[in-house]
């Protein structure tokens, strides 16, 4: 695959990202982690956005996704890391999967993983349930598909169940729902906490108290769009954790403005503090967002190229109904053409 423009275009949006303190502060690395993702999850014609994750308290340190490529996969192409066998089969279903909507796929590398670790998968399938079955049955994982349309057919109609989720280098076998909190769900939540108590009841989600449900209504109202994390335990069970994922603002003159002082991202840190789960190394990231436009020289002539780290959402998490460190999401990209 070589050094292309696309490749060196994602090398200096993860060297600007690291810079400036934020590598100490934020991180606890360097970008070569990130860059290696990025490569080891490319294929020859199709080039991953990358996230990066990070906790806004306690010791620096990031995780990476790399998927939702551009362009699209198609079918015949191989992941540049040609030991990643599941993620391998995730793709060649994706791309022969007959519907009319392109499904989205993301790998995920834990820093504590080490480098022979196996990703973990997220399909995003836009409410077809179907679609994360075959998901499963395509990645060897066909015991979790009752499991996870059983929860979705548990869940208010008015959630939307967005991504469908698997960990095989995490311990234990925990199976993830994503589903996305926006109109009249959002604010239904934000309105009233007992609109979530409702909801976990019937649902079976028993790790909360009203100290969660009085934040989750606050964070609700903060933002319009949110996605809701569950755990599936093996025995269909939901899992004593749960995640909210608040949204920013990310596109042109708002990459900056999300960190005014009015600002989504410095609100929702900001409250992250209140809530003991930040600390003040959130200021820095209002240095790290990139949009740039330039242009460069390939053996098929002058190339457009486009770089972007955008700020993608915050999220707070709960274990036992206690409060987990808040993260915050980049998203990079480069677009060549």
């Amino acid at each position: 695959m070589g050094n292309s423009i696309h490749e060196q275009a994602m090398a200096s949006i993860f060297e600007h990202m690291t810079a400036d303190g934020r590598r100490e502060a934020l991180f606890g690395d360097g970008p070569e982690r990130a860059l290696d993702s990025y490569r080891r999850f490319s294929t020859d014609r199709a080039k991953p956005c990358v996230i990066v994750e990070f906790p806004l308290l306690g010791e620096p340190s990031y995780d990476v996704l790399s998927g939702n490529y551009q362009p699209g996969l198609r079918p015949g192409d191989r992941l540049a890391d040609d030991g990643q066998t599941t993620a391998q089969a995730a793709i060649d279903w994706a791309t022969a999967w007959p519907g009319k909507t392109p499904i989205a796929l993301q790998f995920e590398l834990d820093e504590a993983g080490g480098p022979q670790q196996r990703p973990g998968i997220h399909c995003r399938h836009r409410g077809q349930i179907d679609v994360a079955e075959a998901f499963y049955e395509a990645i060897g994982e066909a015991w979790r598909a009752p499991l996870y349309r059983a929860v979705a057919e548990r869940m208010p109609r008015e959630w939307v169940c967005e991504y469908a989720a698997v960990f095989p280098g995490r311990a234990g076998k925990v199976t993830r729902m994503e589903l996305r909190l926006e109109g009249e769900a959002r604010n239904l939540a934000a309105d009233d906490p007992s609109y979530m108590r409702d909801c976990f009841e019937a649902i079976g989600f028993q790790a909360y108290d009203q100290a969660m449900l009085d934040t989750i209504s606050e964070l609700a109202g903060m933002r319009p769009v949110h996605s809701l994390q569950f755990d599936i335990m093996e025995d269909g069970t939901l899992g004593e954790t749960f995640s909210l994922a608040s949204f920013l603002e990310s596109e042109g003159a708002a990459t900056r403005a999300a960190f005014a002082d009015d600002g989504s991202a410095s609100r929702m840190c900001s409250f992250y503090e209140h809530l003991g789960i930040a600390d003040g190394r959130w200021h820095l990231i209002e240095g790290a967002p990139l949009a740039k436009k330039g242009a460069q020289m390939s053996e098929q002539g002058i190339k457009r190229v486009i770089i972007l780290l955008l700020p993608c959402c915050t999220k707070a998490k709960w274990r036992g109904a206690q409060l987990l460190p808040g993260k915050f999401y980049l998203t990079a990209n480069a677009i060549v053409g």
